[in-house]
């Protein structure tokens, strides 16, 4: 039986193309596939398992780059990072964490206050006081960001950028983002493409 395989078949064995394997092995420390003196990668189990969970978490989790990063290296409990004030209390820093990580899913003042072991009332006077800005308006600033970003960089529908980035509806993300942005979301993708 083969012990190894090559970039063209692993990309074959899930559906993605060569370019995108070797671009995930510059982004990605854990997809480090062996080489032969020259050059050839040599895909072994764990390195296609590794590929597979990397294509889970971009393309059915809908992380970005930088998310899925922090799902297969998840920072320390007692050491957090985080670019916010120094100072921060440790839970503040974990929300803003959660938020960056699954801000393209449903994530409310609640359900991280719950995670956090917090009630929802103490959440949000910790998290206005350590960050600065309430909750909300924290996950609609991180959502928008992505957002914009998509739109300058993909090619997809104003609706599925929407979706990606966790508006349940295209009418609620234009209005948000032109009200916090300044220009409609077509607006600012033409903008950015001019």
């Amino acid at each position: 039986m083969k012990t190894y395989h090559t970039i063209a078949e692993v990309a074959a064995m899930i559906g993605e193309e060569t370019h995108t394997l070797r671009y995930w092995e510059s982004e990605f420390s854990q997809l480090r596939p062996r080489r032969t003196r020259s050059g050839i990668r040599r895909y072994r189990a764990k390195d296609i398992e590794m590929a597979r969970k990397i294509q889970n978490l971009l393309h059915v989790e809908l992380y970005m780059v930088a998310g899925a990063q922090r799902q297969l290296n998840p920072p320390k409990a007692d050491v957090p990072k985080f670019d916010g004030p120094k100072d921060a209390d440790a839970r503040a820093i974990a929300a803003c964490h959660i938020v960056l990580d699954n801000f393209s899913g449903t994530v409310t003042r609640d359900s991280t206050a719950r995670l956090l072991g917090l009630s929802p009332g103490y959440f949000s006077n910790l998290f206005r006081a350590e960050i600065g800005q309430p909750f909300s308006d924290y996950v609609i600033g991180i959502r928008l960001s992505h957002a914009a970003k998509r739109l300058e960089d993909f090619p997809v529908s104003v609706a599925e950028v929407a979706r990606q980035c966790g508006f349940r509806s295209l009418a609620h993300f234009s209005r948000t983002f032109k009200a916090r942005i300044g220009v409609s979301p077509m607006a600012y993708r033409k903008g950015a493409r001019a």
